[in-house]
């Protein structure tokens, strides 16, 4: 069973999630829901067991999208300039701005939502 943060956080730490879930309403509101749901499976997967695998072949674009979001997640400052420039090719700075941001919404909850039942009983 996997306990939510906001079972974990709410009562007693309101302050960083509700931070928290302002940057994750952002988030879902800077790509459309499906390329937002297979970074966010990618997210999940890279964090927990890596077995995901995209549901259906992937466009040119979702392939971009998901690239970063991996290169985001495993080791962002090797981030490199054409894959900033491949996004480019799909969407203005912008919404990659955007999209990075919620990347660091979705990658932080993640990450937290893995740490704390180890950190707060």
């Amino acid at each position: 069973m996997t306990i939510t943060l906001e079972a974990l956080l709410g009562a007693d730490h309101p302050a960083p999630l509700a931070a928290l879930d302002a940057l994750m309403v952002e988030a879902r509101a800077t790509l459309d829901d499906e390329l937002l749901a297979l970074c966010t499976a990618c997210i999940e997967s890279i964090l927990t067991d890596h077995s995901w695998q995209p549901p259906r072949a992937l466009t040119p674009r979702e392939q971009a999208f998901l690239a970063a979001t991996e290169q985001f997640v495993t080791s962002v400052s090797t981030l490199e300039d054409d894959q900033v420039a491949r996004l480019r090719e799909f969407e203005s700075a912008d919404t990659i701005y955007k999209f990075f941001c919620a990347l660091y919404a979705i990658d932080m909850h993640y990450r937290l939502q893995l740490v704390m039942p180890r950190v707060l009983p």
